[in-house]
């Protein structure tokens, strides 16, 4: 049940997506692709959230969203990374093991980048 502090909610007519506000949503990893990538040895998982916004993202929040990938929180396993094109949202680079492993991390993983994006925003 999705009470008014309660800025996420995941449903099964959410499009696959593992987590959604009213602007974000965390996209599960494409695993074909994702686990050729390695970092430092170990297998990567890519997961992408994307702006799901009905307007265009404020260039305010682009800026903010540059600043959070320019001073990244020190999230072990995890690498924050930002793209404007195609369409804007993050690009998150997880070293398989550190990956969420149930929707209770998938939604924490994602309360923690908003949690990240208010802070810079805040600043």
């Amino acid at each position: 049940m999705r009470t008014a502090d309660d800025s996420t909610e995941n449903t099964d007519a959410d499009g696959g997506f593992l987590e959604r506000n009213e602007h974000w949503a965390l996209l599960p990893p494409d695993t074909s692709k994702s686990l050729h990538n390695e970092r430092k040895g170990k297998p990567v998982l890519i997961f992408f959230m994307p702006w799901i916004a009905e307007e265009d993202m404020p260039v305010t929040m682009i800026s903010t969203c540059n600043n959070l990938t320019s001073h990244p929180p020190d999230w072990p396993g995890i690498k924050l990374g930002f793209v404007e094109k195609p369409s804007p949202g993050f690009v998150i680079h997880i070293t398989k093991g550190w990956e969420p492993a149930n929707s209770a991390q998938e939604r924490a993983l994602f309360q923690k980048i908003i949690w990240e994006i208010q802070r810079i925003e805040r600043s």
